[in-house]
């Protein structure tokens, strides 16, 4: 910003495109507005979650997109129902409102998928139960509540292991620590990743907003028991129980943490009661893919396409 020439270069460079997504950022649509339909490139915005204030409103990205630049903008690309609802409710026409789900980012090499999905949610005998967390340090997902589950699981004599994976960039949120606990800087390396899914048994997600959560895919895809909040496009994928112990958000973080903890505890002294959850989590890992939701946008593109 304030570069010499900015307005205009970014007004060349956005003519010469013939498509731009937008990843939870308005501020090209300002230039945008300036062209003349005819060289504006096909524009796709791509809204993952819906924010919440500390009062409980809804805000983020969504709102301004909606309200100010709907005009500009050819479909809103949005993971879950809900957000494809508040569009609506926001005066966003139905052909414009395009609902595609997220896929695993990360997957284990197909050669050990099985031996990986076998072993994996079984601590061997005098280890303790290993559990993951990887995303924001921020209140959006639940740190609080997170401190609260291990200082539950110590007074109940748990053995456990917890990697947090990730830094705070929003809040500086208190977050779990002492025995036991390693923080690890975050990583989109492949095979750091997998280092990270294949040594865990199990993800821990206490968040108090998602839209439909990449790191809970990329668990399943892992064989990892889920245990996450039904926030955000979530319970319209998976049900608790079936795919992942689903924990209801809205009865509050005294219920949030007593149920992450109860299952915790039933996950380290009897693993094998999780397996067939862990095994239908799998197999919904599979039935996403991104070759599929590209050919999606793709369509998307050459339907808007500029005459």
């Amino acid at each position: 910003p304030g570069s010499p020439g900015q307005h205009h270069a970014v007004k060349a460079f956005i003519t010469e495109m013939d498509a731009l997504l937008l990843a939870n950022s308005s501020h090209v649509l300002d230039y945008l507005g300036t062209l003349p339909q005819s060289r504006r490139p096909v524009t796709l915005a791509f809204i993952q979650n819906v924010d919440l204030h500390s009062d409980g409103s809804a805000g983020g990205y969504l709102y301004p997109m909606a309200r100010q630049f709907e005009q500009l903008i050819d479909a809103f690309v949005v993971p879950s129902q809900q957000t494809a609802d508040l569009l609506a409710g926001l005066g966003v026409p139905a052909h414009k409102r395009v609902m595609l789900a997220n896929a695993p980012a990360y997957r284990p090499d197909p050669e050990r998928s099985q031996t990986q999905l076998a072993t994996a949610g079984y601590p061997a005998p005098g280890r303790p139960l290993r559990l993951l967390f990887a995303g924001r340090f921020d209140r959006q997902k639940g740190m609080d509540r997170l401190v609260e589950v291990v200082r539950q699981l110590r007074a109940g004599g748990v053995d456990f292991e917890l990697r947090l994976v990730g830094k705070a960039v929003l809040e500086a949120d208190p977050i779990p620590a002492g025995a036991g606990v390693t923080v690890v800087p975050p990583s989109v390396d492949p095979q750091v990743m997998d280092e990270h899914f294949s040594w865990a048994d199990c993800l821990v997600l206490p968040s108090r907003w998602e839209g439909f959560p990449l790191v809970m895919l990329d668990a399943m895809a892992y064989g990892l028991l889920v245990v996450a909040t039904d926030v955000g496009g979530t319970p319209e994928y998976v049900a608790d129980g079936r795919e992942l112990v689903l924990v209801e958000d809205s009865l509050g973080d005294e219920h949030v943490v007593a149920r992450f903890v109860d299952a915790l505890t039933s996950f380290a002294r009897c693993p094998s009661e999780a397996e067939a959850i862990r095994r239908r989590g799998v197999s919904f890992s599979q039935t996403l893919e991104w070759p599929r939701l590209a050919e999606t946008v793709e369509r998307l593109i050459s339907a808007n396409e500029r005459t």
